[in-house]
Parts: C-alpha cells; structure tokens; sequence
C-alpha cells in the first residue's frame, strides 16, 4: 500500500486527480493539502470538499494551507477553469468542514508518522511544501518522495512566454523544494501538452456514461477544454493534473524519462518562474530531479475512462 497526500489548488483538473488517486486500489489517501492558485482560496477549500462527498470519501481530512506565495503577489486563473474552479456550476456547498489544522503542519505529522512512507503529489505551486520542509527539516529523510507537475523542459511557458503556472506562483518556494534533497519527480507543461489530451468527442461520451463521476467530469471541465482549444488551437483539453498522478500510480506508462539538474530563475523582468535544465552537465551539479518527458496517451486516456465509469 502506498501513502499520498495531495497539494492542490482545487479546481476541474485538480479535482478529477484526486478521484483517480482516490479509486486507486493500492493507495491510501492521508489528506488533501490546499495552496494558493488558480482560483480564490476559500473556494479551492469547498472544491476539494465537495468532491470528496461526491465520492463518497468525508474520512480525507481537508487542511487549508498558504493562501500567498512567500514573496510576492500573485494571479489567479479563473478564464481557465470559471470562476469557481467548476465552470461556473456552482455547486451546493459542502456539508463537510476543513481541519482547523494548517497545511504545512499536516505535511510535517503526516511525515514524521510515516517516516519513508510518504508520497507527497503536488498539484498546486510549492508553497505548503516548501514552508514544510523550512520548519521542520528533520523530515526531509522522512519523505519518500515528492511528485511535481509543474516546471518546463524547453521554457514553453503557459502563464508568462516561458514560466509554468506552479512554479512562477512561488518560484521561490520550487526552488527551496528542488534543493531539500527529497527525491523529486516532475512532470513538465510540455509533457501534459504532448501526453495529456482528451478530445472533445471523449468528453462528451464521458458525459453521456451517466456515472456520478462521468457527468461531474462533463460539467466541470467546459471551461477548461473551451479555454484550450482558443489558446493552444488543439480539439481537446491538456489534463495536467491527470497526468500528474497517473505518473506516480502508473509509473509502468513511463515511456522516457530522465535524471537532470534543474534550478528555478527568482528574478528577471520576463523570466522570472523559468526553469532551467542541464541538458549536457554545464552546471557541474549532480541531477536533483527525474523528469517526465513521456507517457502512454493512450493508457492515460483509458485510465480517465476507468475513473469516471466507476459508479
């Protein structure tokens, strides 16, 4: 049995990641950890509650976390996935409520009562994790692993021309996350655009399943593929999230990856979130991350099926 927990900043994407994680037979769940992101914090909290009743799953505590990045302001990405993160369903609110315990401390216990147990997938800018490690390093040896989508490899940028949403959020905290020394898998934008995509035409037979999951995927994600086709021109929508944690549950899928040194720029007019890979050992740094250049589209898009089958 494997032990999660999932850093998010609950919207359409980050929801659905979270119910295939949750279906996973052979993982167990420890908490849904909230970061500042894609749309307001508060909301990203009732999102991550609310489709834990979809599922059926109250017993995942919810723990609010860092609702600003270390150092500087920040935007939120509502043209993305609506103004509630759902496409504007607006859902009832949900009957549960969040832990009274932060994030990073849950990250800190959760750690120190699994100690090489715990496999931290992030979802979200780096935040709760980073201000984690700070406070209490002792846990660095504790943590299994850490699971990132975010970053790029050819600074292929999907917020500024060359920055990645999660990291040019708080490229301060993913630059204190890729130093810790916790092993460090990332999936970057440019493989979620290559690997990730369902069609239309899957969405909307994803719909017409009728499953609690099926139709709860078709609704919240109308934003989400609308805004893709207009911006990347492709008939479909880049599930980065998704493939976020199909790496790490369904690492057989794998089809290229790589050991590299990779840093984070902090400042810069326009560069400020790029992140910068070693590709020919200038550096002289021995590698502190795996990346992810390549999965299995076609097991990817399955796995999506599966999920939202499942009644």
């Amino acid at each position: 049995m494997r032990h999660f927990i999932i850093d998010t900043d609950v919207a359409a994407d980050d929801a659905l990641a979270i119910i295939m994680v949750l279906q996973h037979k052979d993982s167990t769940v420890h908490g849904i950890t909230v970061n500042c992101g894609n749309i307001d914090f508060d909301q990203q909290v009732r999102n991550a509650l609310y489709t834990l009743e979809l599922v059926g799953r109250t017993d995942v505590s919810v723990y609010p976390g860092c609702r600003m990045p270390l150092q500087r302001r920040f935007r939120s990405v509502p043209e993305v996935f609506g103004s509630d993160g759902f496409s504007d369903a607006h859902f009832p609110p949900p009957q549960a409520k969040p832990s009274d315990m932060h994030a990073v401390d849950a990250i800190i216990e959760a750690a120190r009562t699994m100690p090489g147990e715990l496999e931290i997938i992030a979802l979200a800018p780096l935040t709760n994790i980073a201000l984690a490690l700070t406070k209490a390093p002792e846990i660095v040896p504790f943590i299994k692993s850490i699971w990132f989508m975010g970053a790029t490899l050819h600074a292929v940028g999907n917020i500024t021309m060359g920055a990645e949403y999660n990291v040019w959020v708080d490229p301060e905290a993913a630059d204190i996350v890729m130093r810790a020394g916790v092993p460090l898998t990332i999936t970057p934008w440019e493989t979620a655009k290559q690997d990730a995509i369902c069609s239309h035409a899957e969405r909307e037979e994803i719909g017409r399943m009728g499953t609690p999951v099926g139709s709860f995927f078709h609704r919240i994600t109308e934003t989400l593929y609308s805004y893709t086709q207009g911006t990347e021109g492709i008939d479909g929508a880049i599930h980065s999230d998704i493939i976020g944690v199909t790496v790490p549950l369904f690492p057989d899928e794998i089809l290229d990856q790589a050991d590299m040194y990779m840093c984070v720029e902090l400042g810069g007019e326009h560069s400020r979130g790029i992140t910068l890979l070693d590709w020919v050992g200038l550096a002289g740094h021995e590698p502190n991350v795996t990346v992810i250049k390549s999965i299995d589209n076609r097991a990817f898009r399955r796995h999506i099926h599966d999920m939202c089958a499942t009644s």
